[in-house]
């Protein structure tokens, strides 16, 4: 008797255990579907409390220690010489905190690597930083080809981002292979052009009533992690409060060492100083 409830306890753990994997992989189907029909992915919560004060301090640290010596946290708009700052893209280096969070950021996109695998390279990975007063960017895409590879960007939310501190914006389905990508007249546009008349020419964007073509601000929770196709039209908005907004940022390059066209590497110097920039991903995951 004793040896049947054995077994029945065993098909009860190895059905749980089933219902599980089946359960995640379903949630992973729907997360990729989601990146695949409108560009992008959101995870709530997907960093915990402990570790993003871990990954804040570490962001802190290292801001502190930068050649400026900028301190976040000043609301000020200009540093020391009287030059305004508005935003400010600062190169992180790969400490044990940044690759830990990374592994977990994966962990929590896991769907992403279940299609492409993990030969890949970390080749971006700085903070975001937004300050009061900072102006709305150009929309834009990070890179205009993806060639035979694949390019993802992805953001974690460090504070809390109310629509008043210059949150991220993106345009779903405007990515490459998306609804709203229209290859020609992405090549043939002008990007000097104001926004507004951007869409209005490219997209039809404000004469369309329906709401999945409208520019969505990511309002995001501490720990939030967005995760978007490196085409996919976005951009910081205007921070018209008294708060800095950040956000730590990394990019993942597929099936490839050679980086697409169209880079918007803002640190692009910086990287060719530095040797340590880029990162396997399998080192990170193996670390």
């Amino acid at each position: 008797m004793r040896h049947k409830f054995v077994i029945l306890c065993i098909l009860v753990v190895l059905l749980m255990l089933f219902v599980q994997v089946q359960k995640e992989a379903l949630v992973g189907s729907v997360f990729m579907e989601e990146m695949q029909k409108n560009g992008y992915q959101l995870h709530r919560n997907g960093i915990k409390y402990q570790e993003l004060q871990n990954l804040r301090n570490e962001i802190v640290k290292v801001l502190s220690e930068s050649e400026d010596k900028m301190q976040f946290g000043n609301i000020n708009t200009h540093d020391t010489n009287g030059n305004e700052i508005g935003r400010r893209e600062v190169l992180m280096p790969f400490t044990p905190i940044f690759m830990r969070v990374i592994a977990q950021v994966c962990h929590q996109t896991k769907s992403i690597f279940d299609k492409y695998g993990t030969n890949a390279w970390v080749v971006e990975h700085t903070v975001l930083l937004s300050f009061p007063g900072a102006k709305p960017q150009m929309f834009h895409r990070d890179i205009t080809n993806h060639s035979n590879n694949k390019f993802f960007a992805f953001l974690v939310a460090v504070d809390s981002i109310d629509k008043s501190m210059g949150p991220f914006q993106y345009v779903p389905k405007s990515h490459y292979g998306g609804e709203k990508f229209e290859k020609e007249k992405i090549q043939s546009a002008d990007y000097s052009m104001d926004s507004n008349a951007y869409f209005q020419e490219y997209f039809g964007y404000f004469e369309n009533p329906d709401p999945d073509d409208h520019i969505v601000d990511w309002i995001a929770s501490p720990g939030d992690i967005l995760v978007y196709d490196a085409t996919l039209l976005h951009r910081g908005s205007a921070n018209v409060s008294d708060k800095p907004r950040m956000l730590y940022y990394f990019g993942l390059l597929f099936d490839s060492d050679e980086y697409p066209e169209g880079s918007t590497r803002s640190l692009m110097e910086q990287y060719k100083k530095n040797e340590k920039s880029t990162i396997k991903l399998e080192n990170v995951l193996n670390m």
